[in-house]
């Protein structure tokens, strides 16, 4: 961020961080050869830009992002496009899905806990008899 900062300084806040030899939008083919002269300088020759969109996917998910967000984020049509490149990244989560369904169980399972005794609430907090009556009726609803 700071770096990009100092490029745009000063700058219109609609203006293109990196425009083209015209100032105006890159072509395909200028992208390119900016991009691969700057791959190769610091020492990642090879790399093409599709290979960055991949790697911004896998942090995204590996950082817990869910598959709507990531198919946000690359602009795919659906989810299940999203899946089928992607899926194998996401966490199977069953472990965590067998703990929660089995807490439900055992919660569902546990007997009832007994009912408020209100005159013990009553006598601890000392209440007079309006606070007692309007407690009464709120509870009742």
């Amino acid at each position: 961020m700071a770096l990009l900062r100092d490029v745009v300084k000063g700058q219109k806040a609609n203006s293109l961080v990196f425009p083209g030899k015209g100032g105006s939008w890159m072509s395909s083919g200028e992208f390119r050869w900016r991009f691969d002269t700057a791959a190769t300088a610091v020492g990642v020759e090879g790399l093409v830009p599709h290979e960055l969109r991949h790697t911004a996917a896998s942090l995204a998910i590996q950082s817990g992002a869910n598959v709507k967000v990531v198919q946000k984020m690359l602009g795919h049509r659906t989810a299940t496009l999203t899946l089928d490149r992607y899926g194998h990244l996401f966490d199977d989560e069953l472990d965590g899905l067998a703990s929660r369904l089995d807490a439900g169980r055992s919660a569902a399972l546990a007997p009832a806990r007994p009912g408020l005794d209100l005159s013990a609430v009553i006598g601890e907090l000392g209440l007079a008899a309006e606070p007692i009556s309007k407690l009464s009726g709120l509870l009742a609803r």
